[in-house]
């Protein structure tokens, strides 16, 4: 009887009409799609919390360096589109470079499991480690990253199996973004 009036919002990365139906079905309230846009976010939240309950408003999270405070220009890399992303977060460019830090372990690490995972055969493995990378990849707004990790996501639940120039390509745009990620935090510091 506590939690009866909480709002229960799905989280996916799938919009289509039938998702979102799916999950009215399985009880949730409402969703809200990945990558995740803060202030969506926010409206999603307060459209299902009651009026007698306090509400969490963007300024209470705000970092007060915003994308609009800065004094430093720097060139837009290629692969990584840093107003979108800093946007999502609603201007929050401290905790977008702290996000970036994150992304630059985890990238680290996820694609020589990805290329283990292939080598052994490991198809549900491989396939969560790129659901993963392409999760991360969006919400740094690193875009072509995104869309060569969905691709390579249906690839390998398709009947299709020839990933070999994918995973190419996905190495390729990921050194990349690495070299890009690495040059605009040096660039801030």
């Amino acid at each position: 009887a506590k939690y009866n009036d909480l709002p229960i919002i799905a989280m996916t990365a799938n919009a289509m009409k039938t998702d979102i139906d799916n999950c009215h079905d399985a009880g949730m309230n409402d969703y809200i799609s990945k990558p995740i846009n803060i202030s969506n976010l926010f409206d999603t939240l307060k459209k299902h919390l009651s009026s007698n309950k306090p509400v969490i408003s963007l300024d209470t999270v705000t970092n007060d360096q915003s994308v609009n405070n800065t004094t430093k220009k720097t060139t837009q890399p290629l692969s990584l589109s840093v107003s979108e992303g800093i946007e999502r977060l609603d201007g929050d460019k401290v905790l977008y470079l702290e996000i970036l830090e994150q992304f630059l372990i985890m990238v680290s690490e996820s694609l020589p499991a990805i290329k283990q995972a292939l080598i052994d055969s490991d198809i549900p493995s491989a396939l969560t480690l790129i659901h993963d990378l392409k999760g991360t990849s969006g919400n740094i707004a690193a875009n072509e990253v995104y869309k060569t990790s969905e691709k390579f996501e249906q690839c390998l639940m398709s009947e299709e199996k020839d990933y070999k120039p994918l995973l190419h390509t996905l190495e390729s745009q990921l050194n990349t973004l690495i070299n890009d990620i690495k040059f605009y935090k040096n660039a801030q510091d």
